[in-house]
């Protein structure tokens, strides 16, 4: 085999490699938002719509991407839900659930944001 032809299979096998290690994790995010600082509760809202189990974890997520809070793993039955709601002053900008067993597609994610206990949006997870 050519000499100069090896490294890049080789190249191209780990690149593959990470390729698909990264495809298995399925992630629904709702669109960013910014009310946690002004008195706004942001729940995370999961229901599981499918005939099977869903192991996941959600995740309350800052501007930058980074997790300021997680809860999880948790495995929702057919028909069940969960809801966590985000600490105060913990600077949520948007929900992330990161599907660890089963299909993202049984999922209907949300983010609710209420104030004095009044429901005012949905921000769906997608």
């Amino acid at each position: 085999m050519n000499k100069r032809l090896l490294p890049a299979l080789a190249g191209a096998a780990v690149l593959m490699g990470l390729a698909g290690r990264a495809g298995a994790a399925q992630t629904l995010t709702t669109s960013p938002f910014d009310v946690d600082h002004y008195g706004y509760e942001v729940y995370c809202d999961a229901s599981n719509v499918s005939a099977g189990p869903v192991m996941f974890v959600t995740e309350f997520c800052d501007g930058y991407g980074t997790v300021v809070e997680s809860f999880g793993p948790e495995v929702l039955a057919p028909g069940n839900g969960s809801t966590h709601l985000a600490s105060a002053g913990n600077s949520t900008f948007y929900c992330r659930i990161v599907v660890q067993a089963g299909s993202a597609k049984s999922l209907r994610a949300a983010a609710i944001i209420t104030k004095n206990g009044r429901y005012l949006a949905t921000a769906e997870a997608r």
